[in-house]
């Protein structure tokens, strides 16, 4: 019976030890957690996505911490994942999800750096620039001459205009490029350090992720596919009319350039059309990509070469 007193406290203690371990069990299982950030590198303004678990079905007054920094601007909130906008001030360093005081997530280290001030946005497993291009200097210090009279187009093109006439709406919407930029890079290089000219298989890449069949897409065929409506910018005040259902939800913010016929030689869809060159993989060959503002439909043309102008999207380097 002496011992009854140790052996009965020994227990006690073991308890409260199981008790413990199973609250820590318990609290593990329901704190959010960070597996991965991606791209692991970024700039400010960018949009980036966090992955992992019990981040929560919906956002509340839980937010993202880059060191004391959070963010303001959320694409998506679910339970395990995040797409955010990296918030101004930003620095490198530990980026964490705070649900409430008592429901912290662990840290990832997370790169702030620039990329020569192009916003851009994680979609899937790429980053593309969240705008058209809108340089004129290539990178061996080549400038592309200015044609702003679609008329030139007919008879030249390897040159850039303007987007729209109004020079105001550049910086927005960017500019309108001859194929050369893309059959030629090697002489007319026009994508950034860190950049490239979107390829077929990067457009391709895209489209998948959104849900496009990838027979069709390897098919090199003319192509078409209803998934719009994710890509596209749903300002109404630059397009002329919008197609219902538009809501941009990859941030990738397509906008109505318009483009150049240039076997006609005139300016085309301005407000109805966004348009964008491919490279073909650097064969010898281009192609376009083409939403239209009546429809949520993404219209793939191969082998469409003529000295007409369209825009340039581009891919983060791996």
């Amino acid at each position: 019976m002496k011992y009854f007193p140790v052996f009965f406290i020994s227990l006690l203690l073991l308890s409260c030890t199981d008790d413990e371990e199973s609250n820590n069990i318990i609290n593990n299982e329901t704190m959010p957690q960070l597996i991965e950030i991606f791209p692991t590198a970024s700039d400010n303004g960018d949009d980036i996505i966090l992955h992992g678990k019990n981040f929560g079905g919906e956002r509340g007054i839980s937010l993202v911490y880059f060191n004391d920094v959070p963010a303001e601007s959320y694409r998506i909130w679910a339970d395990t994942v995040i797409h955010l906008t990296i918030p101004t001030g930003a620095v490198s360093g530990k980026v964490r999800i705070v649900k409430k005081a008592e429901e912290e997530s662990n840290e990832l280290y997370f790169t702030v750096k620039s990329f020569g001030g192009f916003p851009s946005v994680a979609i899937g497993r790429q980053v593309w620039m969240k705008r058209n291009l809108g340089l004129i200097e290539c990178r061996n210090g080549t400038r592309l001459e200015r044609r702003l009279d679609p008329s030139d187009w007919i008879r030249t093109n390897g040159f850039f205009c303007w987007a729209y006439p109004a020079e105001t709406m550049d910086e927005k919407l960017g500019k309108l490029y001859g194929d050369e930029v893309i059959l030629y890079p090697e002489k007319n290089n026009i994508a950034p350090n860190g950049w490239h000219v979107a390829l077929k298989k990067d457009w391709d890449e895209l489209l998948a992720y959104l849900g496009a069949d990838k027979v069709l897409l390897d098919s090199n065929k003319f192509s078409s596919f209803d998934l719009a409506a994710y890509l596209t910018d749903n300002d109404k005040g630059l397009w002329v009319d919008l197609f219902p259902g538009s809501t941009n939800s990859t941030g990738f913010s397509a906008l109505p350039t318009g483009y150049i016929n240039g076997e006609k030689g005139i300016y085309m869809s301005k407000g109805e059309t966004a348009s964008w060159w491919y490279d073909n993989n650097n064969e010898i060959w281009c192609g376009t990509i083409h939403i239209y503002y009546k429809s949520s439909m993404i219209l793939i043309s191969p082998w469409n070469i003529d000295p007409g102008g369209h825009s340039i999207r581009c891919v983060r380097d791996e």
